[in-house]
């Protein structure tokens, strides 16, 4: 399953339709749009998601609360947009309103000069993160899909800034972390709640670290060969996402210490063959071993601040601060819902390339079988 994606993020509307869609998915709007709840109202968020009401739209692909085995396609309204119309018209445009200053660490230099514009907003239009929320939304197909294999997709946020949470938890933990804070740490809560408030008094941003566990697969999902291999499948998505500047399987490899043989755990013969005390991840040589899946994502601070950043005006070549345009402080709460999502797509991918994509009775057989 993948995702084709339309939309500015002060247009009309976002539009995102997902090919590939097995028959026979369980799909409740009310729980797209919960989801979406999560995405637009976690810690850190802008003014712009008291604007914005985010609910979804299923225009084709779904009838009766089950997929059709047709493309999905959805449609998420901008309320935002009402107040953009003069800048955002397809063929008429307001005269003297470009935006010039370039914002360091966002998409504005390499954007203006590989598409030859003047005006910023051509790029940062659709360069923003508000596509995320067809992420989310038609990630949720993706989740439900998993769900009727038994599959669960938990996040966890580990890190903000100076404060970090290294306590131990267990899945059933994690799986229970809900938003605005992804976390059930009420001593970590609490301290992020002060970073988010020292960096909102300083106009800055944060960045942060957000784990994603998910339940055992059976094993062989993914392939050796390296263009099929799940991590790859994974990994590719998770860089998708625009404030994504690095992810990893399983303990740190940057940081562990041990020896090799402690670092790839055992092979034991207990009740059929199994990978035990293994800190890969769940995933060896492109493929899930059985084990959990365990993922680390490094989440960068946003580069739009209210306090900007030294910078050069695209119309006069003169020195000038940033552009500031309504930002978050952190995208670090907010990404959660978006990793389970296009996790949960790529998954749905090796899945399907090896069970069949036709319908879901056919794949919860196969899989069962394995």
């Amino acid at each position: 399953m993948k995702i084709v994606k339309a939309g500015e993020s002060h247009g009309e509307a976002m539009v995102g339709i997902l090919t590939n869609v097995p028959a026979g998915i369980k799909i409740e709007k009310n729980q797209i749009n919960a989801l979406l709840k999560e995405r637009s109202f976690a810690l850190g968020r802008s003014v712009r998601q008291k604007i914005e009401q985010d609910k979804v739209d299923i225009i084709t692909g779904v009838r009766g609360g089950l997929t059709l085995g047709n493309n999905v396609a959805v449609v998420i309204k901008n309320a935002v947009h009402k107040d953009y119309k003069h800048l955002m018209n397809p063929f008429e445009l307001s005269d003297g309103e470009k935006i010039t200053a370039l914002r360091p660490g966002h998409a504005d230099l390499p954007g203006v000069c590989r598409g030859g514009f003047s005006d910023i907003r051509e790029v940062l239009e659709g360069s923003s993160a508000r596509n995320t929320c067809l992420d989310v939304a038609l990630g949720a197909v993706a989740i439900s899909m998993l769900d009727m294999l038994g599959i669960k997709i938990a996040a966890c946020v580990r890190s903000l800034g100076l404060v970090k949470d290294e306590k131990v938890y267990n899945f059933e933990d994690i799986l229970n972390n809900k938003a605005p804070a992804f976390s059930a740490n009420k001593q970590f809560i609490s301290a992020c709640k002060k970073e988010l408030k020292r960096a909102e008094e300083a106009g800055d941003s944060l960045c942060g670290v957000v784990e994603i566990a998910i339940s055992p697969l059976k094993k062989g999902f993914g392939h050796y060969i390296s263009e099929k291999r799940v991590n790859a499948l994974i990994a590719q998505l998770i860089m998708q996402i625009q404030a994504v500047k690095g992810v990893y399987f399983g303990e740190n490899p940057f940081e562990f210490n041990g020896f090799g043989t402690s670092y790839v755990g055992e092979i034991q013969n207990a009740n059929g063959i199994e990978i035990a005390n293994s800190k890969t991840g769940g995933i060896d040589g492109g493929m899930t071993n059985g084990d959990f899946i365990k993922i680390t994502v490094g989440v960068k601070p946003i580069p739009t601040t209210v306090k900007g950043v030294k910078s050069v005006d695209l119309q006069t070549n003169e020195e000038t601060l940033s552009a500031k345009q309504r930002a978050d402080i952190t995208a670090v709460f907010a990404i959660c819902p978006i990793l389970k999502s296009v996790v949960a797509l790529a998954l749905c991918e090796a899945v399907t390339e090896r069970l069949g994509c036709d319908n879901m009775q056919e794949i919860i057989k196969r899989y069962n079988a394995l």
